[in-house]
């Protein structure tokens, strides 16, 4: 979505979720992102996995599954927000109107004078 959300009829579950801050790569270049995809979110998935182990080894028995509840719930609103946000940049493109009209008439009209300009150009260089 764009940096002004419009926020109003959506629900209360959405709205919470957009709340939430985004991981946004598009600043950095292609290559980059495709980088952070093939290397850098598959070793994040590695990493938070022993990390989770190494809590629930760790940590005492309240506190290990609190601080993995914790981890692994940021990780799922982080994704939930990035689908919400797309599904309602899809929802936005498909079903709302869109900015541009088609007038057909006025196409054709502008369409037949630019192929009259054309005509009398060729003319005009033939003779």
């Amino acid at each position: 979505m764009s940096d002004k959300k419009d926020v109003k009829g959506l629900p209360l579950i959405y709205k919470i979720i957009l709340k939430f801050p985004k991981l946004s790569v598009e600043s950095f270049s292609s290559e980059l992102q495709g980088l952070f995809w093939a290397v850098g979110l598959p070793l994040f998935v590695i990493g938070v996995f022993f990390l989770n182990f190494a809590l629930l080894v760790l940590l005492y028995f309240p506190f290990n599954y609190l601080a993995v509840g914790v981890i692994n719930f940021m990780i799922v609103m982080f994704i939930a927000r990035i689908y919400v946000e797309r599904s309602l940049n899809l929802e936005k493109a498909l079903l709302h109107e869109r900015g541009f009209k088609w007038d057909i008439i006025k196409t054709t009209h502008e369409y037949s004078e630019l192929l009259k300009k054309k005509e009398k150009s060729e003319e005009d260089v033939e003779n």
